[in-house]
């Protein structure tokens, strides 16, 4: 049996990716993520841009601006049109949101702030309110983003607005990593369909419906099987799982009962052990290996469901991000420690102050009681101390919603 952070080395000194590289275009793109860095192709904004409607005119050319000023309204400048240039410095230009401030100008004034006037058929505007400072409703050239400045990391998940970033730079197309196929497979005589009546002695397969809603979630499609606790038939439906995928994920078979055939299975099949058995609670019982080639890779997780979710979670979902998927929280409440075991408990995030969120324990009845789970958000880890924790400790926090 090895500790929490051995089983992490051990886990993040493979730099296997079960990820390529493909071209799609941005719609196709939601969801997917980045395999690209996305940097600005000029200047954002990339022209001094009027940010309201009004009027634009050259701030130095009046010395002193009172309210009841009147400005001569020279021309109108719209969005989408080539700039143009206020040739009477006493004058001003009426400016629509989103055109490019007219050149001579250097200030906007809303309409809002102004009225119109009409003498001997000649326009003006009154000043009703002063601006504040030459500039004002100007979104200056290049103030969010200069040419060439990074944009969007690879590696983060497209959304909406990532979307309408790569629009702005012009990208139709985007590389995005796909990922490679993932086997879940469970075994188990006990049980059955979850559109089948259960016996006494039977439960339905929640499992691998948890694991593949999960890993669909973060961007990963998966193949669902089940096998029943026989070596020889597992020794035949595991060999054509590998021909078809290259990461296997159980649940269960790997604890120490009779009919726990796995461990074995894979041995026969080439995936060498790493490590079996955790120094943790809830999911001690658990099995990682990989075949010579580096080309296979099995997760074979306790089946108890909550051990199942605390071993995607800890393990299973880092390796395949290849980052630490944890955030840390502050707990309202004195936790439990064990001196021999990290533990990993449930919690439900009930506020946040200062900036980091603070939680509370949900209380369940161990690795079997997965229908509490609905009222936590994840779980903390707890490592292994003889002592207890302060008030105020952080834990790292692994989220399930």
């Amino acid at each position: 049996m090895i500790s929490v952070q051995e089983a992490t080395h051990i886990l993040n000194s493979d730099t296997f990716s079960f990820q390529e590289k493909k071209q799609v275009t941005i719609l196709k793109s939601i969801g997917q993520i980045l395999a690209e860095d996305i940097f600005a192709d000029r200047d954002f904004p990339p022209f001094d841009r009027v940010a309201m409607d009004g009027i634009a005119f050259r701030m130095a050319s009046f010395v002193s601006l009172e309210v009841g000023d009147r400005l001569l309204i020279e021309a109108i400048q719209y969005a989408g049109e080539p700039q143009k240039t206020l040739l009477n410095p006493e004058a001003c230009i009426e400016v629509m949101t989103g055109a490019i401030l007219p050149a001579n100008t250097d200030t906007v004034i809303r309409y809002e702030d102004l009225t119109l006037i009409e003498e001997n058929e000649t326009k003006y505007f009154v000043l009703k309110t002063l601006p504040l400072k030459k500039g004002t409703n100007v979104h200056s050239k290049g103030s969010d983003q200069k040419k060439d400045d990074s944009l969007i990391l690879k590696g983060q998940k497209i959304s909406a607005l990532e979307v309408a970033v790569l629009a702005t730079v012009g990208k139709e197309n985007v590389a995005v990593f796909v990922n490679h196929r993932i086997a879940i497979v469970s075994t188990g005589d006990e049980l059955v369909s979850i559109t089948s009546t259960p016996t006494d002695y039977q439960i339905r397969m929640s499992n691998s419906y948890m694991l593949a809603s999960a890993l669909e979630q973060e961007g990963f499609a998966c193949d669902i099987y089940h096998f029943s606790d026989s070596k020889a038939g597992l020794l035949l439906a595991m060999k054509t799982v590998f021909e078809k995928h290259q990461l296997v994920i159980t649940t269960g078979g790997v604890s120490m009962g009779k009919a726990d055939y796995l461990p074995q299975v894979f041995q026969e099949l080439g995936i060498e052990k790493q490590f079996h058995k955790i120094a943790q609670k809830p999911g001690k019982p658990f099995w990682f290996g990989k075949s010579n080639d580096n080309q296979h890779f099995v997760f074979a997780l306790p089946g108890n469901p909550v051990s199942t979710l605390v071993g995607y979670l800890r393990y299973v979902l880092p390796f395949l991000r290849k980052k630490n998927t944890a955030f840390q929280v502050k707990m309202l409440e004195n936790v439990p420690i064990n001196a021999k075991l990290t533990l990993f408990l449930p919690v439900k995030i009930v506020s946040q102050s200062n900036g980091v969120f603070q939680a509370s324990l949900v209380k369940n009845n161990g690795s079997g009681d997965f229908s509490t789970l609905v009222h936590a958000d994840g779980f903390i880890e707890i490592l292994a101390s003889d002592s207890s924790y302060s008030d105020g400790q952080l834990f790292d926090y692994y989220s399930f919603r």
